[in-house]
């Protein structure tokens, strides 16, 4: 997914799911004027190629995040989406049938780290440094307030980012068993060596 604005200057955010996307899409579309011109989540490579060329998306910049805690934040935030949807299913005011609730809600119903290692290809996979790879200005979900002051100062805008989709859960290490653990370490060796993550 992709936000664009047009004033003080062309500029695009990547959006790469669970971190703080959302936030900062909102952030934008109300501050800035900000319009979403891409529905998908992708990296800058399948955007650019939407719009025609890098050139057409001005100055660029992402959140990444450390990998053991996204996956838990993922899980968390599909076991909410889950009972949110239901609601929405019982009144008939949803794309989502019951079988499609049931299919994942037997899903994260095995807890994390069996859902983690029950998933074949999901995005918590796919290299965020990739999906970041020419970037103007990656920040760090870890340090996103300070870090999200360069974008403030750039645009001249100083409203406060709003914390949204926040899910509420004990720390991450918590979660997982070795065998899950093993998971996002071979999975997700290239961004934990890049952007200098631990366990």
């Amino acid at each position: 997914m992709a936000v664009q604005i047009q004033k003080p200057e062309l500029a695009t955010f990547i959006h790469l799911q669970k971190n703080a996307g959302s936030s900062i899409s909102k952030w934008l579309e109300k501050n800035l004027d900000g319009q979403r011109f891409w529905g998908k989540h992708g990296g800058i490579g399948a955007i650019a190629k939407k719009a025609g060329g890098i050139e057409n998306l001005g100055y660029t910049f992402a959140v990444v995040r450390n990998p053991f805690a996204r996956a838990v934040s993922t899980y968390h935030y599909q076991v909410r989406k889950v009972e949110e949807r239901q609601v929405k299913v019982d009144k008939g005011a949803t794309r989502y049938t019951q079988q499609d609730l049931d299919e994942t809600r037997q899903l994260v119903g095995v807890g994390f780290s069996q859902w983690l290692l029950n998933l074949p290809q999901h995005y918590l996979f796919r290299s965020q440094l990739d999906l970041t790879d020419g970037v103007d200005y990656v920040m760090k979900m870890e340090n996103l307030l300070e870090e999200f002051e360069v974008i403030q100062k750039r645009f001249n805008c100083y409203v406060p980012l709003d914390h949204r989709n926040k899910s509420n859960h004990k720390h991450y290490r918590e979660y997982y068993n070795e065998k899950a653990k093993k998971r996002i370490l071979d999975s997700c060796s290239k961004d934990l060596e890049t952007f200098g993550y631990e366990w």
